[in-house]
């Protein structure tokens, strides 16, 4: 395990320990933002180098402490900062004397672009970087500002300005320029211009009661209308071109109607259907059948085991797995019929599944709640436990340690599990190596979040304490 600490006397390692984000150009660079500047990663030296100009710079007009990065659909890199609203950094051109007296051995051209909110107050804390559909970078503003101004846009000149109102992309309609866009206190429709702008924002008219809230699922399907899944409001189908809202909601009479108000998920296969994964069932609608669904309730014959959905996955063969709290259901291609699919420990949350992912092989990798990491061979019926501790002496006492925050197949056959309490790889060799928290743990934190893959084949972790690499033969 390689690990990047911030060293105070060498300026090759990360400017700061405690990382906020990550970003890989379209050349395949890896940039790090860190709360004392920008860095890139050089690949040849294996150290960190903070361009002139750049945030950390101290001839950067840029302030230091990034917290996010993004870039534009002309290259652009754009840094939200903690103190000193964004910074657009774009590539300086040869023979640019401006720039090279500001710094003489300037790569990029570093630029502090003053946020200014329509009442006039200036804002400097940026919260986060949203692209959207088309490559533009949104600027969320810190959480505690007022909700109608907590979104503007960037622009290829170099500045941020607020819509009105503010409308950050969200889903794009296949079969025209009507996007469906976050805005406040909802959602609304609008038309994408050109130059990325969104243009007639409009409210749809919703049912008496229902709010489209900006962080429910959203899906395009098939002849262009956009669906939203609410909480409690059920599906509303929305037409891209009039505005028009219909609401799909369960109906105690209809057999074929949708099984609950509240969904949890949404999932468009190679097919065209719409999958839609409720607290009350699965359902799934078949284009062009726009009036009726096919549910697949909770039943001991050809019924999901739980009737609440976690999680979906449509592995490359066209299979459906679904994730829930009893178990994980499979429905091959062209069946109705569920296969129920548990591990054979029956304790509390012992087939509770809220993480799918397939393999380069085929087998299907289940992170449970509290039960560790598990594995479906191609071909199998079988859930079986992964021992990712068997070469530890001391196994982990009680749930925490067997919680899965994320897991990754690399191209090289190797797997890495993010655990609450540590972290497990298993090597091409098939074998596992943990370590878990304690005294002479290797990364800056146990809390591991998330694991990335780079052109190198190289993973990269993410903690909460800092950024780790794993040497290509880690062991």
């Amino acid at each position: 395990v390689v690990v990047y600490r911030h060293i105070l006397e060498d300026p090759t390692t990360v400017p700061r320990s405690r990382i906020t984000s990550l970003l890989v150009t379209d050349g395949g660079d890896l940039w790090v933002g860190t709360m004392g500047g920008l860095a890139r990663f050089d690949r040849q030296t294996e150290t960190f180098r903070t361009p002139a100009g750049a945030p950390g710079d101290p001839a950067s007009p840029c302030s230091a402490d990034v917290t996010a990065l993004s870039t534009d659909a002309a290259g652009a890199m754009w840094a939200g900062t903690f103190s000193g609203g964004l910074c657009h950094l774009t590539r300086a051109p040869a023979g640019d004397s401006k720039v090279a007296r500001r710094a003489p051995q300037a790569e990029w051209s570093a630029a502090r672009v003053e946020v200014e909110a329509p009442d006039g107050t200036s804002i400097e804390r940026i919260y986060a970087l949203l692209t959207d559909v088309g490559g533009t970078p949104w600027a969320l503003l810190a959480p505690g500002r007022e909700a109608e101004n907590r979104a503007c846009r960037t622009t290829p000149a170099g500045a941020c300005v607020f819509d009105d109102p503010a409308t950050l992309v969200r889903t794009v309609s296949p079969s025209s320029r009507t996007v469906l866009v976050d805005t406040t206190p909802s959602m609304g429709l609008g038309t994408r211009s050109a130059d990325g702008s969104v243009e007639r924002v409009r409210r749809p008219t919703l049912p008496a009661g229902v709010e489209i809230a900006h962080s429910q699922e959203v899906v395009a399907v098939e002849g262009g209308d956009l669906w939203v899944g609410t909480p409690a409001s059920g599906m509303l189908v929305v037409a891209p071109e009039t505005g028009r809202v219909d609401p799909v909601l369960p109906d105690p009479e209809g057999p074929r109607s949708i099984s609950s108000p509240s969904v949890q998920s949404l999932l468009v296969d190679q097919q065209g259907s719409v999958w839609v994964g409720t607290a009350r069932g699965l359902d799934r609608w078949a284009p062009p059948d726009a009036a009726a669904f096919q549910v697949y309730g909770r039943g001991p014959r050809g019924g999901l085991s739980d009737e609440r959905v976690t999680g979906l996955l449509e592995a490359r063969d066209g299979t459906l797995w679904v994730g829930t709290r009893d178990g994980i259901n499979r429905l091959r291609p062209g069946s109705r019929r569920v296969d129920v699919l548990r591990q054979q420990d029956r304790g509390p949350n012992a087939n509770a599944f809220w993480y799918l992912a397939e393999g380069r092989d085929g087998t299907i990798w289940a992170g449970s709640k509290q039960e560790g990491l598990f594995r479906i061979a191609p071909g199998s019926d079988r859930v079986e436990s992964v021992d990712v501790f068997a070469d530890l002496d001391r196994p982990p006492e009680g749930p925490s340690g067997m919680q899965v925050r994320h897991a990754l197949e690399d191209r090289e056959g190797r797997i890495g599990v993010a655990l609450d309490q540590g972290l497990a790889i298993r090597t091409a060799d098939g074998q596992w190596h943990t370590t878990l928290a304690g005294d002479g743990f290797p990364l800056p934190s146990a809390r591991t979040n998330i694991t990335y893959q780079d052109r190198r084949g190289r993973i990269w972790v993410g903690t909460d304490a800092g950024l780790c690499i794993l040497a290509h033969d880690a062991s």
